[in-house]
């Protein structure tokens, strides 16, 4: 199913309307940011383990922890590049994940500080508003899905959102930070950074070019064993 812009148009070219204003936003210094981490290959139970005591929740929740305490590194880091402070704001979420998040990225900023001088850039833990109240926010959401579309074209091979970077590229070249990363899975390639998330080439799919069905299918394998919780037993 086509996703629709506000006004009903697809999209593609509404969020590319949109997103080539930030190229008077770049005139002015504003940069985009992204952090992704791709995620284990599998189900809950062949990553985790078992689902016991909550354990699948509590593993989900300690991972959109981990991504946040390093999209903050990265964008303290380029603060400090930048010679200026920093406020963060976030899409509301439910009281208690709030809870957890100010409580862990305080921990996290106050802990780094004595050796990452850079954590003092940040003027406070991030501040959660209610997307449908700031325009910012909705702006945010728009690039987190032109992203995800990008992700989705980086690592699947059948993808159909290769029109994002038929579309975007051009435009919002020189838009990102460099410390904008797809952070690859246990592969043996580097990761992807700034504009390059938006680029025709696909580094993890073209080191496969060539390869086999059967070789590829047996890569795919190991790949995803390699995700799956250690149980400490030999292998067999």
């Amino acid at each position: 199913m086509p996703i629709r812009g506000p006004t009903g148009a697809h999209v593609a070219p509404w969020v590319f309307a949109s997103l080539s204003e930030e190229k008077h936003a770049h005139r002015y210094g504003g940069k985009l940011f992204y952090f992704v981490r791709e995620k284990p290959i599998g189900s809950p139970g062949q990553v985790w383990g078992k689902n016991t005591d909550n354990n699948w929740e509590n593993k989900r929740e300690e991972r959109t922890l981990e991504c946040l305490s390093e999209a903050i590194n990265r964008l303290c880091r380029y603060a400090e590049h930048e010679d200026q402070n920093i406020l963060l704001f976030q899409d509301m979420i439910n009281e208690k994940q709030r809870f957890h998040q100010v409580k862990r990225s305080y921990a996290h900023i106050y802990s780094r500080i004595k050796e990452h001088q850079e954590m003092l850039r940040i003027l406070e833990a991030p501040a959660y508003i209610d997307s449908e109240l700031s325009t910012n926010i909705q702006c945010a959401d728009w690039v987190a899905a032109l992203i995800g579309r990008a992700c989705d074209y980086q690592l699947v091979l059948n993808s159909s959102y290769r029109w994002v970077a038929d579309s975007f590229f051009a435009d919002l070249r020189g838009g990102f930070t460099y410390e904008s990363t797809l952070q690859f899975y246990r592969r043996s390639i580097g990761n992807i950074h700034h504009i390059r998330i938006l680029d025709r080439a696909r580094p993890h799919l073209d080191s496969l070019t060539g390869m086999s069905p059967q070789n590829l299918s047996l890569l795919q394998l190991v790949h995803a064993r390699a995700s799956a919780p250690t149980t400490g037993k030999p292998a067999t």
